[in-house]
């Protein structure tokens, strides 16, 4: 069975070489019991363990079943001595953390054999070395001699040919030491090679060889395949139960890292998608007329402007005269002090018309929108904003009371819905009215800026032409304004949000850098700290890459777990703040969630709110009263009156329903041939 020829093994100690084994030839048949024995020092544990093939001797060869062992790789070696060897060792080497049934499986476990197959031979094995009654119990709770006879169990249990004891009464005290070598005897007794060192001369002596048949079933030893995925991830979560401080703190530390980074992108993301929420709602066809013309090439367009000419209502209807443009609204807005009552309050008061409500898509919570009225025409009426009418009226009605916002007095005729801050306006905290009693208020002709909505995407660059031409013309010839495309603003804010998101959560992926540096270290004092574990496992017949996959195996638990807790706990405060705010707060890799369509979202539309839950926010604002007719005057198109909403096509009167074009789309004759330069209407939003 066993057969060593000139097996050498030395070891270089500071500068000396020291020798453990000198040309030593040995021979084992099977069924043999052999007793080493020698002082401290003479080479015992190193020819168990070049039995055991846990070393490789320096020369000589060693067969073990007739197979040449010497030139094995590792992998090989694992596989013998998991099938063929069992060790029982003077310190039991025993894992804490399991069980005395779980101690003695794990050979089985490492080698892949089915659980009820492990459970089934590991309950034989223990009820026949009487410990049936202490399977559940952990080796703290076991006496000495019991803890060696657990030990013994698990090098039996996967039936090997050839069984190593090394100093296996070592611990014990005499009556249970005697108790362990009555076991290995009866075990060899019965057909078990054993090799057993010792300094017991006493029970050295009663070692001989003894030719016996093997007990029943000895060779049907069963050697499994690969690790099983449950057993392993068995091992992961009882590695991790065995340390609960250490892996509470590293779980602690990588929640915090994940949580910091999501939550900070979080922010950046949400508010990058609200101010691009803002900016759709306006639609894609709008342009914004601002005083101030800004003669450095580059960087962002701006909003406000001081120019030293102003922006004129007669400016406003040139622009409205132009056949490429839709509908305008003209802007003038300021601070002043608003009472109702007892109650007073300074807010900001905008004055504009009707069309102002659509471009802008405000909604009302109650009331109407402002009249439509003719150009340069005041009528004495106000629409507050939600948190404005709290603040003047508290629980009261609001509706057709009256308030004086400076030394006018004005009726209120709606208010509107709740709304947050909407390109530097916060109209939950505004008083809109018309734009005469505005100029009158602040006695101040200038327009603050014109919002002009077109009739295309394919419009754009003329009316950008004939509005620079109309306005050039109403001032002399000089541009002393800025015409600000908004996508050329939504493309600038969305460039600064992305970057600063980027920047929010390159702070934050510090403190995930440091968890995993604290992760690593952690884990290599881990591995520091387990080396007897490391190598009971080998003894068993763990493989190098196995032994390895079992603590990266739980590094990679512990820092998953860790993650998903943070990630957890951070879209958690982010729903929360979501509910709260009515933000959209969203983690960066959440986006695909928005590009989906909303229900009743138009072809082509982003929404700026997740379709599950909110209508398209853009879509529901451009659903505005679209014009009846195209060629109106300036003066209609700044004050006539909104006509009814478009009603669905009747097939019955020769429309049909137009899935490319809305469900409102109904198709009329063709019109006249064009004369040359004219533009035809667009009759559909």
């Amino acid at each position: 069975m066993i057969r060593l020829q000139g097996v050498t093994r030395g070891f270089v100690s500071g500068e000396q070489r020291v020798v453990g084994l000198a040309a030593l030839d040995l021979q084992i048949a099977a069924g043999d019991y052999l007793a080493v024995v020698g002082p401290s020092g003479s080479g015992k544990s190193t020819l168990l363990n070049i039995l055991g093939l846990l070393d490789v001797p320096d020369a000589g060869e060693y067969w073990l079943n007739n197979e040449a062992t010497a030139a094995l790789d590792e992998r090989r070696r694992a596989e013998l001595r998991r099938r063929h060897i069992g060790f029982v060792f003077q310190a039991y080497h025993l894992i804490p953390r399991l069980n005395v049934l779980e101690n003695i499986e794990l050979p089985m476990l490492l080698a892949g054999i089915d659980p009820a197959e492990r459970r089934r031979r590991s309950r034989e094995l223990a009820e026949r070395l009487g410990l049936g009654q202490r399977l559940g119990h952990r080796p703290a709770e076991l006496s000495g001699g019991q803890r060696q006879r657990v030990a013994i169990a698990r090098a039996m249990v996967m039936r090997p040919a050839l069984l190593l004891a090394d100093e296996a009464t070592g611990n014990l005290d005499s009556q249970a030491g005697g108790e362990v070598f009555a076991l290995l005897e009866a075990l060899n007794a019965e057909g078990q090679t054993l090799v057993v060192v010792t300094h017991d001369l006493q029970h050295a002596a009663r070692a001989a060889p003894v030719v016996a048949a093997r007990r029943p079933g000895a060779a049907a030893a069963t050697a499994g395949g690969l690790m099983r995925a449950a057993d392993l991830c068995a091992l992961w979560l009882g590695g991790l139960r065995g340390h609960r401080s250490r892996s509470a703190m590293l779980l602690l530390a990588i929640a915090i890292g994940v949580f910091a980074v999501v939550l900070l992108s979080g922010l950046g993301e949400g508010a990058r998608r609200f101010v691009i929420g803002e900016f759709d709602q306006l639609g894609r066809h709008l342009l914004i007329v601002v005083p101030g013309r800004n003669q450095t090439t580059g960087g962002m367009p701006p909003v406000t402007g001081l120019a030293p000419r102003e922006l004129t209502l007669g400016d406003a209807l040139a622009i409205a005269r132009l056949p490429q443009v839709r509908r305008v609204a003209p802007q003038q807005s300021g601070r002043a002090e608003v009472r109702a009552g007892n109650r007073h309050r300074e807010t900001l008061i905008v004055g504009t018309d009707h069309h102002f409500f659509v471009m802008r898509g405000l909604q009302l919570a109650q009331g109407q929108p402002l009249p439509a009225l003719a150009a340069g025409q005041g009528e004495a009426v106000g629409v507050i904003g939600a948190r404005l009418r709290r603040e003047l009226f508290g629980d009261g009605p609001a509706l057709g009371q009256w308030l004086r916002a400076g030394d006018r007095r004005l009726r209120v005729i709606g208010v509107l819905a709740e709304r947050g801050e909407s390109l530097g306006m916060d109209f939950s905290d505004s008083l809109l009215i018309p734009l005469a009693n505005a100029q009158a208020l602040f006695d101040r002709e200038g327009l603050l800026r014109i919002f002009v909505e077109l009739r295309g995407a394919s419009y754009l660059a003329s009316a950008q032409r004939e509005i620079r031409a109309s306005l050039s013309r109403r001032h002399q010839g000089k541009e002393d304004f800025t015409l600000v495309g908004q996508d050329a603003l939504r493309g600038t804010f969305e460039q600064i949000l992305a970057r600063l998101t980027q920047a929010l959560g390159g702070i934050a992926a510090i403190s995930l850098l440091v968890a995993g540096i604290l992760v690593m270290n952690v884990t290599w004092i881990s591995v520091n700290q387990r080396t007897a574990e490391i190598g009971l496992l080998k003894a068993l017949g763990a493989s190098a890459g196995q032994v390895r996959l079992v603590f990266l195996g739980e590094a990679l638990l512990l820092a998953l777990v860790g993650a998903l807790a943070g990630l957890l706990l951070a879209e958690l405060l982010l729903w929360g703040a979501r509910l709260a705010t009515a933000l959209p707060l969203h983690a960066p890799w959440s986006a695909w969630a928005w590009r989906w369509p909303a229900p009743h979202c138009s072809p082509g539309c982003r929404p700026t709110a997740p379709p599950a839950w909110r209508r398209c926010r853009r879509c529901t604002a451009r659903r505005g009263p679209a014009d009846a007719t195209a060629r109106r005057s300036a003066p209609e198109r700044l004050g006539a009156a909104q006509p009814a909403p478009a009603q669905p096509a009747d097939p019955a009167r020769g429309g049909h329903r137009h899935r490319r074009h809305g469900p409102a789309h109904r198709h009329r004759r063709r019109p006249a041939r064009l004369r040359a330069g004219q533009l035809r209407p667009v009759r559909h939003a």
